[in-house]
């Protein structure tokens, strides 16, 4: 009796080489859609929960945060002059100095903070 579940070798031809590239190539394809879908998906996760910012916003925000930082240091002078002018006390001087310099840089962390 002849073995029926004998197999005979079969001979791959050229067609079967290019199919079996094009499949290599169709799964290396997809392979790499699904890493580039699972990146976004990170990016866009990080973005939500605020773990990632955009480059652009973040400078304008600590731009326009800086300038208004600015501002208002050389306006503490116009403001604290009526009080230094009365005060010949330098120790007096550097305190209300301090606590003004102290209190604009505190404002610009808050605010540079609300908009980051």
């Amino acid at each position: 009796m002849a073995d029926s579940t004998k197999r005979i070798p079969r001979v791959i031809n050229d067609n079967d080489v290019e199919a079996y590239n094009a499949m290599d190539e169709l799964i290396i394809a997809k392979a790499k859609k699904e890493a580039a879908l699972a990146q976004m998906a990170e990016i866009e996760l990080s973005l939500a929960t605020k773990h990632l910012i955009v480059r652009e916003e973040t400078a304008k925000a600590i731009f326009e945060a800086s300038r208004t930082l600015r501002d208002r240091l050389l306006a503490l002078s116009v403001k604290l002059a009526p009080e230094l002018s009365n005060n010949s006390n330098a120790q007096e001087i550097t305190k209300i100095l301090k606590k003004s310099i102290e209190e604009q840089l505190r404002e610009f962390v808050e605010e540079l903070e609300a908009k980051i």
